[in-house]
């Protein structure tokens, strides 16, 4: 990553959020109605289960694919912007690091780790507004504007930011940091 230029690698980082949010969140619905206790959590191939599956709000597992992407636009939106920054930060930092003409697999590993931890908490401050925001949405389904303009008065846009930093900064860490590509 050290090798491509700040806009190659944020082009490639936004393509992988992109892929990975298009082929995955369709798992991330069903994640979200089992967390909210939506639907009955018992063991079982979950599209395998009777149509009046859930326990509190009477309502089936969303099996169309039409629900089971609500929320694809934030969700893309989320991850591109993740991944996008995860690769620009962790390039830009390799390449500040590493010494000149040095490629990937020779920069040492505290450039890697370091790179990706540092690549991760920046993603972090990008992203945690757009989950606050997602969230938000999840619980009580107004728009992304009303959503966002209720979360922004005050403190509350900061709300869980700081472990979100945390999580990505984690996360990052170990995908960009300690499998260096």
């Amino acid at each position: 990553m050290n090798r491509l230029s700040e806009q190659q690698n944020l082009a490639l980082g936004v393509l992988s959020g992109g892929i990975e949010v298009s082929l995955l969140h369709w798992m991330n619905t069903l994640k979200s109605f089992a967390q909210q206790r939506l639907v009955r959590t018992d063991p079982g191939p979950v599209l395998l289960r009777p149509q009046t599956d859930c326990a509190v709000c009477e309502q089936p597992y969303p099996r169309s694919l039409r629900k089971l992407y609500r929320g694809y636009p934030v969700n893309c939106l989320n991850m591109t912007a993740a991944t996008g920054t995860q690769f620009l930060f962790d390039g830009t930092l390799k390449r500040l690091l590493g010494e000149e003409g040095q490629g990937e697999s020779a920069l040492p590993a505290w450039v890697h780790l370091s790179g990706a931890f540092a690549a991760g908490a920046a993603s972090g401050v990008v992203v945690a507004p757009i989950e606050l925001v997602m969230i938000q949405q999840q619980l009580y389904g107004s728009s992304a504007l009303h959503t966002l303009r209720a979360a922004s008065a005050g403190a509350a846009v900061a709300r869980g930011a700081g472990l979100t930093v945390a999580r990505e900064a984690v996360y990052t860490f170990g995908y960009l940091g300690v499998c260096p590509t």
